[in-house]
């Protein structure tokens, strides 16, 4: 047979594979969608009849995030200290404490994940609101982080929540105090710096959280009759000095609260931040 008919023959025999893979592609993609909106049609009618309205794209079907490990960095510490003081030599106090000076002001990092940095007078001027500037000012530390919610442009602090690979850490909450014009200390629980070890097994998604959320509800006589939102994200449980967990929970946001559910356990977490 002639080399070039034999080719022709291969490359027909490609392009028809490619668009029977395709065609199964897009079959089980349909699928998919069709599947997603019964399980949220099936749950929508769930909270409805124990009164509870879900909010338009309020129920949806979303894989949980990944626990994670994470370990304190020196490293990573005397970089965010000199991105928010400038460039400093660290000094250990004892209690693995780690302590930094210049003449901007002076900040401390702890094995719980606390932070404190203080500053001096006009060392870092308020150019935009209190969030805006804060928010700045940790995106040149390389933390990732969020507002907590509005606040008034003449706000003299702010609140920002950290962020582990686009997911809020609820209980990670940065507070940024101005004086005037100017930034006079930040403190709060940052989150850890380095990734030990992650696993995805066994947990919750989205639908299995709000029909935990019903469970509870029915069972501890919880009041809400609208679900505005429902949203991914952690907890962070520091279990020994300079080593943390990141726990995969459910914020689900109510006309009458927030509440959180622990995506491994199932439980109501006390912290709705």
């Amino acid at each position: 047979m002639d080399n070039r008919v034999l080719e022709r023959i291969i490359i027909a025999i490609l392009l028809l594979l490619n668009l029977f893979l395709a065609a199964a592609v897009l079959s089980d993609r349909a699928e998919t969608r069709r599947s997603n909106r019964e399980i949220t049609a099936y749950v929508t009618d769930v909270l409805a009849e124990h009164g509870i309205s879900a909010a338009e794209d309020a129920v949806t079907v979303q894989e949980a995030p990944k626990r994670v490990t994470l370990a304190r960095s020196d490293q990573r510490e005397a970089e965010i200290a000199r991105q928010l003081l400038g460039k400093a030599e660290p000094q250990e106090l004892g209690g693995k404490i780690m302590f930094f000076r210049t003449e901007k002001g002076q900040a401390n990092f702890r094995g719980s994940g606390e932070m404190t940095a203080l500053y001096t007078a006009g060392a870092v001027p308020l150019r935009a609101d209190a969030a805006r500037t804060a928010l700045r000012l940790l995106q040149q530390a390389g933390i990732d982080a969020e507002p907590t919610g509005p606040s008034p442009e003449d706000a003299l602090s702010a609140e920002l929540r950290c962020l582990w690979n686009r997911y809020p850490v609820y209980n990670a909450v940065l507070q940024f105090d101005y004086s005037d014009d100017s930034l006079y200390m930040i403190s709060g629980n940052r989150v850890f710096d380095s990734l030990t070890g992650e696993d995805g097994t066994g947990l919750m998604n989205s639908v299995s959280a709000l029909l935990r959320f019903v469970e509870l509800v029915e069972r501890d006589g919880l009041i809400c009759s609208r679900l505005d939102a429902v949203q991914a994200g952690y907890l962070q449980a520091v279990v020994v000095s300079g080593e943390s967990t990141l726990s995969p929970v459910w914020r689900i946001e109510t006309d009458t609260g927030v509440f959180l559910i622990n995506a491994d356990t199932g439980a109501m977490e006390s912290s709705a931040a």
